[in-house]
């Protein structure tokens, strides 16, 4: 099962500001202390959205093994194939890796590999990891508990983002996932991760992920209602489906005519999400975080639209071979999960930074040329890209936050 919307979700308490790894120098604690809290949070905002363009996020890709049949998968012809890399593959991998900030665990269904808590220790010890990211399907709660709890247990300094798929309200669920009472699993696993949710607090966010596609675009609104209502989540995203699916074009043909309302519901229900979030925090610090927050996401959903029915260039350039490293479970790595491949570690006998010195990711960047030579909606890169561009962050985050409900 690739979910599409492997998405925001790592939000970091609002995209990495406050639990990125930078460092404040002297110099910027000397902002005077009578500043008003609006205006000095500001200031730290605009500093800290100043990013080193390196590889800071990996999504790997642990097993091709899937215990679903979503008809929105775009990763179909890849699963359940033998050739997982071994634990002392993706240990060298690592080992060889630069310093990195966010891992993704992809699939397939990334719970179903079994030394999942390993991979993750590998790579917070080894790389520094601050972010865990887990997509999963929620099928079997007691091994997605089992990794949540082992992991924020055993790495008390890093954050851990689940998100649950949640594709249609009851069966339109269980359609498009090819499982007959994945809604119901889904929801029982949502609720099994309550205690978890306590005890880690707000190292642990929990999230839906909802890939808007044919079947299910008439009841967005429905569904994120019930969600917000019944259920103890920090967020729910909404991707637009995506590349070469399973049961071909017909289940991406969602009505161009429908999107501008269902944008503006769920940016407005990100907002709310936003407030419930951040509601321990002052208010002028949940203003500043809603701002970064809402305004992120909204630039994601815009960035989404523009390019639902054609090629439009998005207001910052794509950093996919550059700030990003698509590892699947065999050792392929991509620049992105929509293009081919352009080497496989096997050929470096597994040494990551020998992969990433390569000509081959000369010639890949120079082929992607910034995003000009690619289209698409892929919200995981639409969003490194985004907090790589200091204009998006200064300007579209901002812009776009004030003008939410406005498609």
């Amino acid at each position: 099962m690739k979910l599409h919307g492997a998405s925001p979700w790592h939000l970091g308490e609002f995209y990495g500001f406050t639990y990125s790894r930078q460092r404040e120098s002297p110099r910027h604690k000397a902002v005077p202390s009578f500043m008003p809290n609006k205006a000095l949070q500001f200031v730290q905002l605009v500093r800290s959205s100043k990013r080193e363009k390196r590889l800071g996020t990996v999504i790997l890709f642990v097993t091709s093994r899937c215990n679903a049949f979503c008809q929105t998968c775009f990763y179909h012809e890849e699963l359940n194939q033998p050739g997982d890399m071994t634990f002392a593959q993706i240990e060298k991998v690592s080992r060889t890796m630069p310093p990195i900030t966010d891992l993704w665990l992809s699939g397939g269904e990334p719970t179903l590999r079994r030394d999942v808590p390993e991979i993750i220790d590998l790579f917070v010890e080894q790389n520094g990891v601050d972010r865990v990211i887990i997509p999963t399907n929620g099928l079997i709660k007691s091994r997605v508990c089992e990794i949540v709890d082992r992991a924020l247990e055993g790495n008390p300094k890093i954050h851990l983002y689940l998100n649950i798929a949640l594709d249609g309200y009851g069966e339109t669920h269980d359609q498009i996932r090819g499982v007959p009472g994945n809604w119901q699993k889904a929801l029982d696993c949502i609720e099994a991760l309550y205690p978890l949710k306590e005890k880690y607090a707000a190292r642990f966010r929990l999230n839906v992920n909802t890939v808007v596609c044919a079947e299910n675009y008439g009841q967005i609104e429905m569904l994120s209602e019930f969600m917000w209502e019944n259920f103890r989540l920090d967020g729910q995203y909404f991707n637009i489906v995506r590349g070469e699916t399973l049961v071909g074009d017909q289940i991406k043909q969602v009505p161009p005519e429908v999107l501008p309302a269902m944008y503006s519901h769920v940016s407005r229900l990100t907002k709310r999400y936003g407030d419930r979030m951040f509601e321990d925090d002052d208010a002028s610090r949940r203003f500043v975080k809603n701002v970064a927050y809402v305004g992120a996401i909204t630039t994601h959903y815009r960035t989404q639209h523009a390019n639902f029915q054609q090629s439009t260039a998005w207001p910052f350039p794509c950093t996919a071979g550059e700030t990003t490293a698509v590892i699947d479970y065999n050792g392929d790595v991509r620049a992105c999960e929509l293009r081919e491949k352009f080497a496989t570690l096997a050929d470096y006998d597994y040494d990551f930074d020998a992969l990433w010195s390569a000509h081959e990711r000369e010639v890949e960047l120079h082929a992607i040329d910034g995003g000009k030579a690619c289209w698409c909606t892929h919200v995981c890169f639409i969003h490194d890209s985004m907090r790589h561009s200091r204009r998006a962050m200064l300007f579209d985050v901002p812009k776009n936050f004030l003008t939410r409900e406005s498609w």
